[in-house]
């Protein structure tokens, strides 16, 4: 199974997190992140929505560690500072995926993570459009069938799964979009 070490901007759209969990759920990857990840992804979320949604938004982030105990990466600390990268901001990224020894970081962050910065520390880059694009090649009907549980469990309001893929692609996965679509018809 890949080891995928998700970013903190991955965590924050809702239905894509959503997919990509169920995917794990699934057994079609092992997700890995670290406090750091989870902090700053619920800082996001926080400063995103209004007030009496963002304490039961950013809850979602402590449910998603509980749920997925063993995704948590611990004593990468003393590797931060080896790490050369563009944004120092992001050293923990690689630090952590490349303790836990992730296959790939999972980020939107292409600038400060793309393959040539984290290469050297034995990993690989994708989008979440990459990624979840490759899901789809993978395993179609298995994703399809997670859209399909994903729409059945949505309510006020109830979404169809053509609903799903619109948020989604509102996310900018669109190449996974399509490749659903592209599935279904």
């Amino acid at each position: 199974m890949i080891r995928v070490f998700l970013d903190a901007n991955v965590l924050v759209p809702f239905y894509q997190t959503d997919l990509i969990l169920r995917a794990a759920e699934a057994d079609l990857l092992q997700p890995l992140w670290c406090q750091e990840v989870l902090n700053e992804a619920k800082a996001v979320l926080l400063r995103l929505h209004p007030p009496n949604v963002a304490t039961r938004t950013a809850n979602r982030i402590d449910a998603m560690a509980v749920a997925f105990e063993d995704a948590m990466v611990s004593g990468y600390s003393n590797i931060v500072e080896s790490i050369n990268c563009p944004d120092p901001n992001d050293r923990y990224v690689i630090a952590a995926a490349s303790f836990a020894e992730a296959d790939l970081i999972l980020t939107r962050d292409q600038r400060h993570l793309s393959d040539i910065v984290v290469e050297p520390y034995g990993l690989q880059s994708q989008t979440p459009d990459q990624f979840l694009a490759g899901l789809v090649r993978d395993e179609p009907s298995l994703i399809q069938s997670i859209l399909s549980e994903m729409s059945a469990d949505t309510t006020n309001p109830r979404m169809t799964v053509e609903d799903l893929l619109a948020r989604l692609q509102a996310t900018e996965v669109s190449s996974f979009v399509m490749a659903v679509r592209q599935f279904i018809n």
